[in-house]
């Protein structure tokens, strides 16, 4: 990846896979309709600046694809974030962060850097934090809610 991405920080392994407690393949039939089921890799890239990586990060998933049998292939979600901005909200406790930190696995690291120490946070920092987060998931909700009124 270090060669499509030259200013990649970190990698790091996430989510199910991280925390051992993935599902290889699952299928079965829920009220008559046969469901799949398997986890997919999770993985932050971290990097030193912001800039759009989508198109390499599409074509780091198919090299990886290529050479896999379709119907057997575990899928990868990439997520990116510049270190400035994973640091500030694991400074910040910001759960999905914090639990990146904790449970990760570090695949790479240019060693340029170091990841915040997750703190204990006062309680007019957690205040400020969840009005923030219910301000924002409450407009979505009633956006969602216009939309399916409309419809």
């Amino acid at each position: 990846m270090q060669e499509e991405i030259p200013d990649v920080e970190m990698l790091i392994l996430y989510g199910s896979y991280a925390r051992g407690n993935y599902v290889d393949y699952d299928q079965r039939t829920e009220f008559g309709v046969r469901t799949y089921f398997m986890s997919d890799y999770d993985m932050m890239v971290v990097l030193k600046t912001y800039r759009s990586v989508t198109r390499t990060l599409e074509r780091v998933e198919e090299r990886y694809r290529d050479h896999r049998h379709p119907t057997t292939v575990t899928p990868i979600q990439f997520i990116t974030e510049t270190i400035g901005n994973l640091n500030k909200a694991i400074d910040k406790g910001h759960y999905f962060y914090t639990d990146i930190k904790k449970e990760g696995i570090m695949l790479y690291d240019s060693g340029r850097y170091q990841l915040a120490e997750s703190r204990k946070l006062n309680f007019a920092e957690i205040k400020a934090w969840a009005e923030e987060y219910f301000k924002e998931r409450f407009g979505r909700a009633n956006s969602f809610l216009r939309d399916a009124k409309y419809a």
